[in-house]
């Protein structure tokens, strides 16, 4: 069985699929109801704190669970989509340390019209294949700006299905894709763009932040499983469904 979570900003849904088949076993949602609350403490501004979407993914798998025909004792591996160019920022605890900063934010316009100039368009079109415009770098360099005595204790920078998977299997790690997302993958060298692309939208202008404040990429092979992150974190049965998230590394 492979289990799948979608986390949108209006909901969490969970699907259990049978791959010999490309069926759906079963399916959920959080909240079942209604959509899941977004914060707009100013105009502009869309926040959602990453412990909201924590809570209703846990009561999508307590929903699957309830399901007569799913197995989740039989989840070989898990798979996480998620809503785009979100900013999580945690401590060296994995505590978040604010509200995450999500896509239908604007906050960070200015931020990126301003790192577009300082780097050239010809740079940024053939080295992240896109505008900083309003993505993750650019919301990061606002906290910089704005909250420094939050940008002060970040330890590490996250997307939310980063951050997700951390709270499944206890490791920070993403993907060149997800970086990409953020205009914070360098294209033609391969690697991470912040040593230019963060400098322009002052993200590292004070020194402030860790020379590698980004997950890094997962390692091809994986490590060896560690069940214990997942019974530890998630309400899990005990069994092989614990293994599988170490696919997420």
């Amino acid at each position: 069985m492979l289990l799948g979570y979608d986390i949108g900003s209006s909901a969490i849904k969970a699907a259990l699929l049978d791959p010999d088949t490309g069926n759906t076993v079963a399916s959920a949602r959080a909240p079942s109801d209604h959509e899941m609350s977004m914060d707009a403490p100013r105009p502009g501004w869309a926040e959602q704190p990453p412990a909201r979407w924590w809570r209703h993914m846990q009561a999508a798998t307590d929903a699957l669970r309830s399901r007569p025909d799913a197995d989740l004792q039989a989840v070989q591996a898990i798979g996480i989509t998620y809503q785009m160019h979100g900013l999580v920022l945690v401590d060296e605890n994995h505590e978040a340390l604010r509200p995450a900063i999500i896509w239908a934010d604007s906050r960070a316009v200015d931020i990126g019209r301003e790192a577009f100039g300082a780097l050239g368009t010809d740079w940024c079109l053939r080295h992240l294949l896109n505008s900083p415009g309003n993505f993750t770098a650019a919301k990061l360099a606002w906290v910089q700006r704005n909250e420094p005595d939050v940008y002060d204790r970040v330890h590490k920078a996250m997307l939310p299905g980063d951050y997700l998977a951390l709270r499944l299997t206890g490791t920070v790690r993403t993907t060149p894709s997800g970086l990409s997302e953020g205009t914070l993958w360098d294209v033609q060298r391969q690697g991470l763009a912040v040593d230019r692309s963060t400098t322009s939208t002052s993200t590292r202008a004070s020194g402030r932040l860790p020379s590698r404040p980004f997950p890094s990429r997962a390692p091809s092979p994986p490590p060896p499983p560690q069940p214990w992150a997942c019974r530890a974190a998630f309400p899990w049965p005990t069994g092989r469904a614990t293994s599988p998230t170490t696919r997420f590394r």
